[in-house]
């Protein structure tokens, strides 16, 4: 879903970058604008925890090299966005002006299909930032929501650094186009997370 603010910029935009082109949104951005798509960042990148800086990097590189730049991300910006927080705080070092639209979160559509309250309390993290560390930095008594949970290669490694606090047999659930009309929701012990045919 995008917000009227966020439509009328990008329709008025010479060209617009994207984090991703795997986002039900995409159909729905403004015709005749030229998009470009940073999943080959995530295609390329070995090392998953350089992906973000990566983006933010092409991004600025953009915004150096034509005096400015629309990059978009699907939801809030403010919201488990970590190339965001990367960007804005290279362009504050530069002296740079940067405008940041609200969006809609991911959050608000995932905890619908759980049919869960965000209170009385709910963790979120991002998966790349987790992934690398031997044990989870969340408490097990509190619900997680991890954000960016996008290849079974992330599942796979997300999975090994949950299973050092939770059981593997623990329920957890997978969801998928959050907000769209092909949202899903699978249930699967944590062991399997990376075994999803979605």
């Amino acid at each position: 879903m995008l917000t009227r603010d966020a439509w009328d910029v990008l329709a008025g935009a010479a060209g617009i970058y994207l984090r991703t082109q795997r986002h039900p949104a995409v159909a729905g951005l403004p015709p005749g604008v030229p998009v470009h798509f940073c999943d080959d960042i995530y295609e390329d990148t070995a090392d998953l925890g350089a992906v973000y800086p990566a983006i933010a990097a092409r991004i600025l590189a953009v915004a150096e090299s034509t005096g400015s730049v629309v990059y978009a991300v699907p939801g809030d910006p403010h919201t488990a966005e970590a190339s965001v927080e990367l960007i804005r705080a290279e362009a504050g070092k530069r002296g740079w002006a940067v405008r940041i639209l609200p969006g809609v979160s991911f959050v608000q559509p995932v905890m619908a299909l759980l049919e869960r309250d965000v209170l009385p309390g709910l963790q979120l993290c991002d998966a790349l930032a987790i992934l690398d560390l031997h044990h989870p930095p969340v408490s097990p008594d509190v619900p997680v929501l991890l954000a960016q949970v996008y290849s079974r290669a992330v599942a796979s490694e997300l999975k090994l650094t949950l299973m050092n606090q939770y059981p593997e047999e623990l329920l957890v659930a997978l969801v998928h186009a959050a907000g769209s009309a092909a949202a899903l929701v699978e249930w699967l012990p944590l062991h399997a997370v990376d075994h999803s045919p979605h």
